[in-house]
C-alpha cells in the first residue's frame, strides 16, 4: 500500500508544475497606449507672477502648447503636447476654454495645481489651436 501513498503525495506538486507550464510566456495583451495621469503644483510668489506656461483649445482639448525654459513649470514634467485637464480642481476636460483657464491661474493666490494627462501630441509651430495664451 506504500506506493499508493507515494503518488497521492506526488499528484499536488505536478499538477501545480502543470499549472505554471500553462502559464508560461503567456502575455497579456498590451493596450495600444497608456496614458499618465500626473499633478504638477507651482507656487507663485506674487499673483501677477508669470508661470511660465502656454497653451491652446486644439481638437477639443486644452493642450500645453509651450513650456517656458526659465519659468516656474520648467522642470516639471510639464511638457507641450500635455492636456490640461483641471486647474486648481476646476474642470477643462469638457469646456476646454483657454480664455478661461488664464483667467484661472493668473487670479489664483499662490497655488497652481494642473491635472495632467500625458497624451503626446505633437505640437507644430503652425497648430490651429484657438485663443492661445501665456501666462
Amino acid at each position: 500500500g506504500k506506493r499508493g501513498v507515494e503518488l497521492t503525495e506526488t499528484a499536488p506538486s505536478s499538477e501545480l508544475h502543470h499549472e505554471v507550464g500553462e502559464n508560461e510566456g503567456f502575455t497579456p495583451a498590451k493596450p495600444k497606449k497608456k496614458f499618465k495621469k500626473l499633478w504638477i503644483s507651482v507656487t507663485k510668489e506674487f499673483k501677477r507672477q508669470q508661470i511660465g506656461v502656454s497653451f491652446a483649445t486644439v481638437n477639443g482639448k486644452l493642450l500645453v502648447t509651450k513650456v517656458n525654459p526659465t519659468g516656474l513649470l520648467r522642470g516639471t514634467p510639464l511638457l507641450p503636447g500635455d492636456t490640461i485637464l483641471s486647474i486648481n480642481e476646476v474642470n477643462f476636460h469638457v469646456d476646454p476654454d483657454a480664455e478661461e483657464a488664464y483667467r484661472l491661474i493668473t487670479s489664483a493666490g499662490s497655488d497652481v495645481t494642473f491635472e495632467i494627462l500625458k497624451t503626446g501630441y505633437a505640437i507644430d509651430d503652425d497648430m490651429s489651436g484657438t485663443g492661445s495664451k501665456s501666462c
